[in-house]
């Protein structure tokens, strides 16, 4: 627990930085300087003067801009609007000298970035912007210096530093856009330079490795600069809408240049100058590695996202206009690498196929996140005729059984066709309607059962079999009859368990067009791919091979579970008299299993089923058997007694008036 003589101690010389930042944090969370007295008041507000106040040469031996930034974040914070109004005139004059010093020693800027930090994003932020007389009076004289402050400390600023200072700058921009119009050229410059130049030419692009942060933060900051244009055309002045659409079809005209240059022998490199990249060589053996690092670059590997999503995922405060059919145009071509016969030299058709898929994972990669970005704006692009979805769903076919390339492809198909939350998060899927009657639906259906029913197969031999049998009786088979499932599911990688879950996602969001569509077969494909499912949660439940170590075999039994609970409770047609009565005894032996999350994710199951069973039974609560209300024909509802009449209440007292008057005994209730 941080006291106040413990801050008071942080910000003594011999204190390090390390040691300002962990005290802080501990004041921050018990709310340390919140009730200080006046006198401990003025005597850490003096501490902190000085300290804000040390010269530049000083920073060297003991970081004292990083001691007082820390703890002047949480004292205001804790303390209250009136340190600003007291404290922030001194702050913001003795932070914009230090940064016109620090400007000519950028070796300091790490020590500055806490006060910058403090000031910029804090004081002249929007807590500023909440107090018109105060932003009037303080802040507004000072916005021209600190974003001019700010441009020059990110053109000088050493890697360490870029992530912070780059950050703070897209923070202030969009509070004060108008202000940073003439230094828009320079920040421009400073984001291309830190994203692309690396890739520039051929020779340099095979090596380049920029640090993610920064490239993240430099296409933030890149994305932000549309916020500087006009807010309406005309006039002559450029949009926003114009300068935020600029920067992305040059990225995506090098994002076509990369794609092809990764396959020269499919069509040949694409002269395109984008992004100041030169032209891929003739050389393949430097050419295609340098377009497959630019290709990276641009959209990502599997770890992280490169510029083009990262801007492309940058929210803005108003619409701007995105072309998605050349994204889904782009990602298209990168599906469609694939090896076609060439007269290019076999080395040359070696490599393209060493590098082919990688590049086909890239573009399942972005077709899975711009139908999660666009969600019902790209419905028109995907469903099309001859649209992006044949070839995700050719990625899928064509892959080897068990291969990442199919994953991905049977995962991005789930996530265009997935309505609400996704099974693995949150985020809502794009919610592609399909129609019943066209060949699609049993397409996928048909790759869904596939995927699924892989864990059931026993594995391909991959020896010679045995010229002399061993011989097999009748009791043999029917011993071992239940054990052949378990066997086959012990015996699959966690790859083969990932493929099944995917497949038991992509099944359940095909399943609603699939039984209701009038294509012959479907509802033997739908029938098929239940009994799938059903077996799949059987041999996990009912031969008990769960553990919780094996987070794979646990995650696709659930999987199983949940797919075949929102398959009966979904399904109102014939198929319920095919599944129904076996589910309700798997999920009754789940119930009672001993692994907690199965139990209870059967148990949750078992009340969603009840209604089936029991169709006049409570859809929560079984405590109380329903048998008794099973006997009756009709069940007596009593009805609410009506509402106060005064009309009413006045004739039945006048009538019991005349009846005792005339001398009868009115009736009484016993």
């Amino acid at each position: 627990m941080a006291t106040f003589a413990a801050v008071l101690g942080a910000l003594e010389e011999r204190s390090s930085d390390a040691e300002a930042r962990r005290v802080a944090d501990e004041a921050r969370a018990c709310n340390t300087l919140a009730g200080i007295d006046d006198d401990a008041r003025r005597l850490l507000e003096r501490r902190l003067h000085g300290l804000i106040a040390s010269p530049v040469r000083a920073q060297e031996d003991h970081p004292s801009w990083t001691k007082a930034g820390v703890v002047a974040q949480v004292y205001l914070a804790q303390a209250g609007w009136h340190v600003a109004e007291s404290q922030g005139p001194a702050w913001i004059q003795k932070v914009l000298t230090h940064s016109e010093h620090v400007a000519m020693r950028p070796d300091a800027l790490a020590s500055l970035l806490p006060l910058l930090e403090l000031v910029v994003g804090q004081v002249m932020g929007r807590e500023g912007s909440a107090h018109p007389e105060y932003y009037r009076v303080v802040v507004a004289p000072h916005v021209p210096k600190a974003a001019a402050a700010l441009v020059t400390l990110a053109e000088l600023a050493p890697a360490d530093a870029l992530v912070p200072l780059l950050t703070l700058i897209t923070k202030h921009l969009g509070q004060h856009a108008s202000t940073y119009r003439p230094h828009v050229s320079k920040l421009h410059a400073l984001c291309m330079r830190l994203l692309f130049h690396p890739y520039a030419s051929v020779e340099e692009a095979v090596a380049a490795a920029p640090s993610h942060g920064v490239v993240r933060a430099a296409a933030q900051l890149l994305s932000a600069l549309h916020l500087t244009g006009a807010v309406a055309d005309g006039h002559g002045k450029v949009s926003q809408a114009q300068l935020w659409l600029a920067p992305f079809s040059e990225m995506l005209d090098a994002a076509f240049a990369a794609v092809q240059g990764v396959a020269p022998s499919l069509g040949g490199a694409m002269s395109c100058a984008a992004l100041g990249w030169g032209q891929s060589t003739p050389d393949y053996a430097l050419g295609i590695p340098a377009s497959h690092a630019r290709m990276q670059c641009l959209i990502g590997d599997g770890s992280q996202h490169g510029v083009l999503l990262c801007y492309l995922t940058t929210p803005t405060p108003k619409p701007v206009p995105v072309p998605i059919g050349r994204i889904f145009a782009l990602a298209r071509a990168m599906l469609r690498v694939r090896p076609q016969p060439s007269d290019a030299p076999r080395d040359q058709l070696r490599m393209e196929q060493a590098y082919m898929p990688q590049v086909r994972r890239t573009g399942l990669r972005l077709f899975a996140l711009a139908v999660l970005t666009f969600q019902e704006a790209c419905w028109r692009y995907v469903l099309e005729e001859e649209s992006i979805l044949e070839d995700v769903c050719a990625a899928a076919e064509n892959a080897p059984t068990a291969d990442t390339e199919r994953l991905m492809a049977i995962r991005a198909l789930g996530v265009a066709l997935t309505r609400g939350a996704l099974p693995l998060g949150s985020v809502p899927g794009a919610g592609l309607v399909l129609d019943p009657a066209s060949t699609r639906v049993q397409r996928l259906a048909r790759l869904a059962i596939s995927a699924c029913s892989q864990v059931l197969l026993p594995p391909a031999p991959t020896e010679e079999p045995a010229a002399k049998q061993a011989r097999l009786f009748e009791s043999d088979a029917v011993a071992l009859a239940g054990r052949m499932a378990q066997d086959h599911l012990l015996a699959q990688s966690p790859l083969g368990r990932e493929l099944a879950d995917a497949g038991l996602a992509l099944f359940l969001a095909v399943f609603g067009p699939l039984s209701c569509s009038p294509m012959p077969g479907s509802r033997d494909l739908a029938r098929t791919g239940a009994l799938v499912v059903l077996g799949i949660a059987e041999a996990f439940v009912e031969g008990r091979l769960l553990d919780v170590q094996r987070a794979e075999s646990l995650q696709l039994a659930l999987s199983a579970v949940r797919t075949l609970t929102a398959l009966v409770v979904g399904n109102k047609g014939a198929l319920l008299a095919y599944v129904l009565l076996r589910t309700r005894t798997l999920l009754e032996h789940g119930a009672l299993s001993r692994v907690a999350l199965l139990r209870a994710t059967c148990q949750d199951a078992l009340a969603q089923t009840l209604p089936l069973l029991r169709p006049r039974a409570p859809p929560v609560f079984d405590s109380v058997d329903s048998a008794a209300l099973e006997t009756h024909e009709s069940d007596v509802v009593p009805l609410p007694r009506p509402a106060f009449n005064a009309a009413r209440r006045g004739a039945d007292a006048l009538c019991k008036h005349n009846r005792i008057g005339s001398g009868e005994r009115p009736h009484t209730i016993a």
